[in-house]
Order: C-alpha cells, then sequence, then structure tokens
C-alpha cells in the first residue's frame, strides 16, 4: 500500500533499504518547540531528580500515550514534560538531548523555538531558562542551530514578563 503511494523513482529502491536512506538523507527541522522534545526517559529522568510527580506509572505508559488522536492529547503531554523542567540544568539536558538525537538523525539545520512563559509560570526566571539552552547550543558538538535560538511568546505576555525575558536574552547575545 505504501509503495503504491510514493513517487515512481521510490519503486527501484528496495524497501528493506527505505530506513537507512531515510536515516542518512539531510533533514531541516523548522519551527522545533523544544519542550515538544523531551522523550519519556527523560521526563522521568528529571522527574526523579526534581521530586515532580507524573500522571503516568512508568516509561513505558508514557510512550503509549505518545500515540496523539487529537492536540488535546498532545498538549497535556506536553504540558506534563514542561512541569519537570526546574533548573537550568534540565534545559541543558533537554537541549542537548534533542541535539544529540538531531545530529544523529543527520539533521543539518533546526530552527529551535521555545516560550519562557510556561517556565516563568512554574516559578523560574527567564535566565535559567535562556541560560540553560544557550550552554547546550554552545557545546553541541556540531552547529545544527541557527546562530540564536528563537523565543516565542503564548498570548499576550505581562510587560514585566517581556522586559525579564528580552533582558535575560540579551545578556546571552553579549
Amino acid at each position: 500500500m505504501l509503495m503504491q503511494t510514493l513517487p515512481s523513482f521510490v519503486h527501484h529502491i528496495a524497501p528493506q533499504r527505505l530506513p537507512e536512506l531515510l536515516q542518512r538523507m539531510p533533514k531541516a527541522e523548522l519551527h522545533m518547540h523544544i519542550e515538544g522534545s523531551l522523550e519519556p526517559e527523560l521526563i522521568f529522568a528529571m522527574a526523579q531528580r526534581n521530586k515532580v510527580a507524573l500522571p503516568y506509572p512508568s516509561v513505558q505508559a508514557l510512550r503509549e500515550a505518545y500515540v496523539f488522536d487529537n492536540l488535546q492529547s498532545f498538549l497535556d503531554i506536553y504540558h506534563a514534560g514542561t512541569l519537570v523542567l526546574k533548573t537550568e540544568q534540565d534545559f541543558y539536558d533537554m537541549a542537548c538531548a534533542y541535539l544529540a538525537r538531531a545530529q544523529a538523525d543527520n539533521v543539518l539545520h533546526a530552527e529551535l523555538f521555545f516560550d519562557t512563559q510556561t517556565h516563568t509560570g512554574h516559578g523560574l526566571s527567564a535566565e535559567e531558562v535562556i541560560n540553560g539552552l544557550h550552554r547546550a547550543c554552545a557545546d553541541a558538538p556540531v552547529m545544527l542551530v541557527n546562530d540564536r535560538e528563537m523565543l516565542s511568546f503564548m498570548d499576550k505576555p505581562r510587560l514585566d514578563e517581556l522586559i525579564d525575558v528580552l533582558r535575560a536574552n540579551a545578556k546571552e547575545s553579549n
């Protein structure tokens, strides 16, 4: 069935070779919200490190919940993942894990988006978020990311939040 929907030139490639070819193919990831990259194993490790209870009894149960049937089911897991991010080191570890996976998948360019509002709403400073992400990008063995990560804001940020985020970002940029 899949072979019938592929372009004709693909029919000349043995089906068992496709996974390897796709893995080796250069890729770009655009508009990648870094918090959405958290894998179940890292969510559980951070939850344990930060003493955060999760609504899933095991890594396997969380992995099984990754079969999304609508936007809300994705957002529920996304939100659970944001709750385990409590320190600058957590943001560093999350970004390092994503960058390692992206490099292994031959991603040559990634545009990382992040929002500080979710995390400042959980008691972190914008500086902790930005510093952790920036350190991971700077420490990455291969530069996949543009020279800047991209801030995104949910809804309408309060002016004081916006000023704090911009000041923290300006410190990292200098």
